[in-house]
């Protein structure tokens, strides 16, 4: 039964070389400071021990943790306790791998964070920890880490970032093989993968309990993916939002639970099991999927309500209490809330703050700011350039505001900064060109459409679709663009040909819709004609006309539920009568889950129509209430 004491980067620590320690049989004690046990710092630091119930403790970056090097924590048996501080038990930093393996006993990982994430929470810290991969946001990306425990009741507990996590190009993963697991954390958990990472959580069986309060449980955020999968056992789901294979900001989001019987609380049902969002021009995908077992989700219904519970037992929900004699426990903060700053300079600081913790302030500040009138125009032409996506947003919220008063001072300073040779300064003056649908600004946006920078030319595509400018040299652009060397200058030139919705929209979309080859620049087209907001009837009759190509329409099919309030119902049926047979019934089909989802008595009436009018009676089964007309028209 040894006892392993050290400070940092010892025990088993590889810090440009090799660190190996192999310990064959006892309880043993391991007990160290950061860069230990495991730990690989341009170098291999491996630690394995064959059998014992074992205690790890130690700082952070350690229990298999590789940065420019690789960590390898192995345990074959025993009931084995891991602590640390953070970053650590399987935790991967740029060009890093982190592993910990163990293979049996009813282990227990916890990680207390002293890490404090300030920009968002008073009481939560940051663990990465449990299968964490982290890049260094926006300079390197991160490793692979890989927390494996192949047997045992196990039990993981950590903050925010954990229990199979990726950030910024890292892939973090918690694979345990077997036992009745227990997962608890806080945010960006079990299976999060967060900006252009992976992060993925699996449980092959066992009756698992999940906890977490968000953007968790398969759940990918800003073009990343984010898995939980647990293959059997009766599991117990907890989260708050974003969880539950959701996501957002164009993420995969994946949560499968193939067996067993399950229950769910999920407290925002609007954003968890499969929720999904539409942004920069494409979608995202949001999947809940749980197999075979009688399963169990929350209800509402149960909110203030009794029931008897057998013979001596009872369900109480219920305000019993007035609001007075309950003792307020919640700290006062308003005595340590920063006051709002005179100086226009601080003001920005406080307008652009993390909007969790600093919330009070951001948009006080915000307005204090367009208080400022002309002073403030001038102060934030300074910060067209800014690289921190916060200011981005204290940006977009202002200047429209100060646009309603002083139009001519920020046109003139917008379409000066169009010609600046700083990249951020020239983006942010065309996208705000857009925002604010500047027109006298379309001449110098057509101006960089030949612009060699892709990213430029691709942004002048959508500005010129924002602003809203439908002339022919416009149009003739755009759709020279759609022909660009690069795909998103293509996607972007076709989204805004939807937008603007010229009278040739048919044919010049014909080759990009049948094209497979383009899909970013189809759906692009796509989502241009269902946002142009111009979907009249007469426009309907130039998408689904009769010399539209069948397959073109079948494309534009659902841009019809998004017609705008003059189209009728009997445009709708009309419209829908005329048209060939498989786009009719695809089209029906289309029709009786709009009805299904939303109940709109407008979608009713139209289906209605259409059953007493169409002649094919087979298509007629597609609607469900087909016997109650067809008994009406006898």
């Amino acid at each position: 039964n040894d006892k392993y004491l050290g400070g940092d980067f010892t025990i088993a620590s590889g810090l440009f070389g090799i660190g190996l320690l192999y310990d064959v049989q006892g309880d043993d004690l391991y007990h160290s400071q950061n860069f230990s046990q495991a730990s690989g710092i341009f170098g291999i630091g491996y630690l394995h021990d064959y059998d014992g119930n074992d205690t790890y403790r130690a700082g952070s970056n350690t229990q298999g943790m590789g940065s420019f090097g690789i960590g390898l924590l192995i345990d074959d048996a025993g009931n084995d306790a891991y602590t640390i501080d953070a970053h650590g038990q399987a935790f991967a930093a740029t060009q890093g791998m982190g592993i910990l393996a163990d293979r049996a006993g009813n282990d227990t990982y916890v990680c207390a964070s002293p890490f404090q994430d300030f920009l968002r929470y008073d009481a939560h810290y940051e663990s990465f920890a449990q299968g964490a991969a982290l890049g260094y946001r926006p300079i390197a990306s991160g490793g692979f880490a890989l927390l494996m425990d192949l047997r045992g009741n196990d039990t993981y507990i950590a903050d925010i970032y954990a229990q199979g996590t990726g950030y910024w190009y890292g892939f973090g993963a918690l694979y345990d093989a077997d036992g009745e697991d227990k997962y608890q954390a806080y945010q960006y958990a079990q299976g999060s993968g967060v900006h252009l990472a992976q992060g993925l959580l699996w449980d092959k069986q066992g009756d698992d309990i999940y906890v977490s309060h968000g953007v968790s449980q398969g759940c990918g955020h800003d073009i990343a993916s984010g898995i939980l999968v647990d293959e059997a056992g009766n599991d117990n789901y907890q989260a708050e939002s974003l969880s539950l294979g959701a996501g957002n900001a164009n993420a995969i989001s994946i949560f499968l639970d193939l067996t067993g019987n399950d229950s769910y609380i999920a407290k925002n049902t609007s954003n968890t099991m499969g929720y999904s969002d539409f942004r920069r021009n494409y979608g995202m995908i949001g999947i809940f999927a749980d197999g075979n077992g009688n399963d169990i989700y929350g209800s509402q219904l149960k909110n203030n309500s009794c029931t008897l519970q057998s013979t001596f037992g009872v369900f109480l929900d219920q305000d019993i209490l007035h609001p007075s004699t309950l003792s307020n426990t919640t700290t006062n903060q308003s005595s340590i809330k920063e006051p709002l700053s005179i100086c226009i300079d601080s003001l920005f600081i406080q307008a652009s703050a993390a909007p969790q913790k600093y919330q009070y302030n951001v948009i006080p500040a915000r307005n204090a700011i367009i208080s400022k009138g002309m002073d403030a125009v001038l102060f934030l032409s300074t910060k067209f350039g800014t690289e921190s996506p916060r200011e981005r947003l204290a940006l977009d919220y202002i200047l429209p505001k100060l646009y309603e008063t002083y139009a001519d001072t920020i046109q003139s300073i917008l379409i000066d900064s169009l010609e600046s040779e700083t990249y951020e300064v020239k983006t942010f003056a065309l996208a705000m060109c857009g925002k604010l649908k500047i027109k006298k600004a379309v001449d110098n946006i057509y101006f960089h459409t030949n612009d060699q920078d892709w990213r430029i030319r691709a942004l002048c595509a959508q500005q010129l679709g924002e602003i809203g400018d439908t002339s022919n040299i416009i149009i003739d652009t755009l759709v020279q663009l759609l022909n660009d060397t690069h795909q998103s200058v293509r996607a972007r030139a076709a989204y805004s040909i939807g937008i603007l919705f010229p009278s040739t929209i048919s044919k010049i979309f014909t080759s990009v819709l049948q094209n497979s080859e383009f899909q970013l620049t189809r759906n692009s087209a796509i989502q241009g004609i269902m946002n142009s907001k111009k979907l009249n009837t007469n426009n309907l009759q130039i998408l689904f006309g009769s010399g539209v190509h069948t397959e073109i329409k079948m494309f534009l099919i659902s841009a019809i539920t998004q017609k705008d309030s003059s189209v009728t119902v009997n445009d709708i049926s009309e419209l829908s009568l005329h048209q060939e047979i498989p786009f009719r019934k695809e089209l029906y089909s289309l029709l009786q889950k709009e009805y299904e989802i939303k109940k709109d008595v407008f979608w009713g009436s139209v289906i209605e129509d259409i059953i007493n009018k169409e002649k094919e009676n087979n298509l007629l089964t597609i609607f469900k209430y087909e016997k109650k007309v067809k008994k009406k028209k006898k």
